[in-house]
């Protein structure tokens, strides 16, 4: 063995076991959620063009549901997704859901006011406001999605020094040191998911 071979060995095995075994899957958990990127389909004719960024500016009209190939909600592969979007420059609402759609079901869609008038109408108990850049077009039956996180990105490049300070590792949501949803145990949710295409 060269000493290279040694090295890259013994890298590995401090990656994945000196800040223990959970440390390789925060940062691919971190790496997913910085971005959305990726393909929508849908079984009959739906629309959507809507765009908000900068982040205060939202602009556009969109509804879809159907399905979702790309990395998308901090999950990879093939999954269920939900986008209802409207802004009007100064006021915007954005719902959207990636997994499991189910409109009875609060805690399978993330809904927030977006534009200056729309922060101003988010409750104050409400999961704090999502900073990203975001991005539809669905014509008919196929579109695309290309959303940014910002806050997202920081923590991801923290996160190799053991930081955490959107304060999501292991746990469901939480953004930042202003509060968001809470976790129900260590590892309660394993954002990076990769998904395999439904078989017909």
């Amino acid at each position: 063995m060269t000493w290279r071979t040694i090295v890259t060995v013994a890298l590995a095995v401090v990656w994945t076991t000196a800040p223990g075994c959970s440390y390789p899957k925060h940062r691919l958990q971190d790496a997913a959620e910085m971005f959305d990127v990726g393909f929508t389909f849908s079984k009959k004719p739906q629309f959507s063009a809507y765009m908000n960024c900068p982040v205060v500016a939202p602009i556009g009209y969109g509804e879809v549901d159907g399905q979702f190939v790309g990395v998308g909600g901090g999950e990879v592969g093939m999954m269920d997704h939900h986008q209802e979007s409207r802004g009007l420059l100064f006021w915007g609402r954005e719902e959207v859901s990636w997994d499991t759609f189910d409109p009875e079901d609060a805690d399978t869609i993330s809904v927030q006011g977006v534009g200056l008038l729309g922060l101003a109408e988010n409750a104050g108990d409400e999961e704090p406001y999502d900073l990203a850049c975001i991005h539809y077009l669905h014509l008919g039956w196929i579109g695309v999605a290309a959303n940014v996180h910002w806050l997202e990105i920081p923590d991801f490049f923290l996160g190799f020094f053991l930081l955490d300070p959107v304060r999501d590792d292991g746990e469901d949501g939480g953004y930042w040191f202003w509060g968001g949803k809470t976790s129900s145990g260590d590892d309660a949710k394993t954002v990076l998911t990769v998904r395999e295409v439904p078989q017909t």
